[in-house]
């Protein structure tokens, strides 16, 4: 099967325009229009975004900011972590501008644990390690202490019945400097809440289809 490249715009909530670009990879026939519908994630997945990044032409980012994901099926193997770190290292270098990885909550916590120091190691030359909270609010809470984030991207729509928590939880973050991500973001009332709580950057429905442009991988070899 191929391999699906899809680029997603990250509103940067203050700036009412694109502040960061998410790079999603899908196998087969999937067709999201928003980030949170890519969820069937893996190691083929997280190496074909990486590899999109290292073959695309110099600044097709803009110097934007760039995301991409961190999958449990590539971080809870020990060979496919290390091959996974040598190439992020290599991607970051080849990346006009700041490379942003999203580890998922859904991650071994014990193997975490015992991986904490090389994921860190990555971030020596500016790389961040951001988490992806795949669950609701308790699953946010419980992961927060487990690491110095530089950004957590929550799932709106798995929030909505804990809006509280959100806003609590963001509040947190923002007062140790860690940049908020919340996608799923469904229409002008929610982003207006959004832009009064401590979110960074935004994605959803509310601003249309967010995919800025998609292909298969093979046309970058």
């Amino acid at each position: 099967m191929n391999t699906h490249i899809w680029l997603f715009s990250m509103v940067d909530v203050q700036a009412h325009k694109t502040g960061m670009i998410f790079v999603g990879a899908t196998v087969g026939d999937e067709e999201p229009n928003q980030i949170h519908e890519i969820e069937a994630q893996n190691t083929t997945t997280d190496f074909a975004a990486l590899r999109f990044i290292e073959q695309a032409n110099f600044d097709w980012n803009n110097e934007l900011p760039v995301c991409v994901r961190l999958t449990p099926d590539t971080f809870n193997s020990e060979d496919k972590f290390e091959k996974w770190r040598v190439e992020a290292k290599k991607t970051h270098q080849l990346l006009n501008g700041r490379l942003l990885v999203l580890v998922q909550s859904t991650v071994d916590r014990e193997w975490f644990r015992t991986k904490a120091t090389e994921l860190n190691d990555l971030r020596v030359n500016g790389l961040e390690i951001g988490l992806e909270v795949v669950g609701g609010m308790d699953d946010a809470s419980n992961w927060q202490e487990e690491f110095d984030w530089n950004a957590t991207q929550l799932n709106l729509g798995k929030c909505r019945s804990e809006f509280s928590k959100f806003v609590v939880y963001t509040s947190q973050m923002y007062g140790k400097d860690i940049k908020n991500m919340v996608i799923d973001v469904h229409d002008r009332s929610e982003l207006i809440t959004i832009e009064q709580v401590y979110a960074d950057y935004a994605s959803g429905p509310v601003f249309g289809n967010a995919c800025i442009w998609n292909g298969p991988l093979s046309q970058l070899n």
